[in-house]
């Protein structure tokens, strides 16, 4: 697999696991950064880019959050591995702590 491939389906899938992980709340759309080297980079920040609440459903996560941590998992200033790793090592149906930054404020919101 080329690195320009790799690096576009490793985006594709650290974007894609949280949208799962907030299934039976929401559906989200995240913008992840990066920098460094394509195969491994370090995560800058992930950014909520849009929210679909489900039906009858209030999702506590608004479009413009950013992704600070996930349980103990940060996610800014890791490599995209480690992180999309510990997604992977999530268990659905389980309740998860995520830390945000919405509007320069800190949230803590567990979904």
């Amino acid at each position: 697999m080329s690195m320009r491939l790799r690096s576009l389906f490793l985006l594709i899938c650290l974007a894609l696991l949280p949208a799962v992980s907030m299934a039976a709340v929401c559906d989200i759309a995240l913008k992840p950064s990066y920098r460094g080297f394509p195969l491994n980079p370090l995560v800058d920040k992930v950014v909520v880019s849009k929210v679909t609440p489900k039906a009858g459903a209030d999702c506590p996560v608004r479009a413009g959050d950013e992704i600070l941590q996930v349980n103990s998992q940060r996610v800014p200033g890791e490599r995209a591995l480690k992180v999309l790793s510990y997604w992977r090592s999530l268990k659905k149906g389980v309740p998860r702590t995520y830390r945000l930054r919405r509007n320069g404020q800190f949230l803590t919101l567990t979904i």
